[in-house]
């Protein structure tokens, strides 16, 4: 349904830098939702509804929301350590481990949830990581707009490694080429790049209702 976000499930928002007591960059990770069987460990996963509330001006709306897995707040991660060599971009929290804890529990999403959340609220904090594109990308891409974002970022690590290999001309070509190409094969065996992951539903940049 669509609408103005709401903070729900107790979920606290993250702030960025006050404006006139006006805050210019608002996240709140809320939601957590099942996909998949449990008893397929390749293919369930549990992604988060992120909200977003903003005064800055490169985003396309003011309030809109998409949602998110744990791959991609490591890919986030990633992209700021990369953009942003001089900062001290916040960790993660810790991956689950099939040893310890059921990744699907009640307590386990909670804590990862909890966790995710204090990590947009560390990089919301800080004025440069906050006006990053990769932040932007994160918070209001769409599904397929975010894969292509990764497949592009991919391509370029690729291709300095394939220099740094002293790889070059049409053997460079094929590399990147038979790399990207099993790395796709590789995101559809896990449901990533099927239609169902690209449901619109859970993926909206909706502007706020009026009135």
């Amino acid at each position: 349904m669509k609408g103005s976000p709401s903070h729900s499930n107790g979920a606290s928002p993250t702030h960025w830098q006050q404006n006139g007591g006006k805050a210019l960059l608002s996240i709140t990770i809320s939601d957590p939702e099942k996909h998949g069987s449990s008893s397929s460990l390749t293919n369930a996963f549990v992604d988060f509804k992120i909200e977003t509330r903003t005064e800055l001006p490169q985003f396309c709306a003011k309030e809109f929301f998409v949602r998110r897995r744990y791959r991609d707040f490591v890919w986030l991660r990633q992209r700021l350590c990369t953009a942003f060599p001089g900062a001290i971009v916040p960790p993660l929290p810790e991956p689950d481990s099939l040893l310890k804890d059921d990744r699907f529990s009640s307590a386990f999403i909670q804590r990862r949830q909890a966790g995710l959340q204090l990590f947009l609220r560390r990089v919301a904090a800080h004025s440069a990581l906050a006006r990053g594109a990769d932040l932007q990308t994160f918070l209001e891409a769409k599904v397929w707009e975010l894969q292509t974002a990764k497949n592009a970022n991919s391509s370029s690590w690729l291709t300095r490694l394939g220099l740094g290999l002293g790889l070059s001309g049409r053997s460079l070509n094929l590399a990147l080429s038979l790399t990207l190409t099993l790395t796709l094969a590789h995101q559809r065996a896990l449901g990533y790049g099927g239609v169902a992951q690209l449901r619109d539903e859970h993926d909206h940049r909706d502007l706020p209702a009026q009135g």
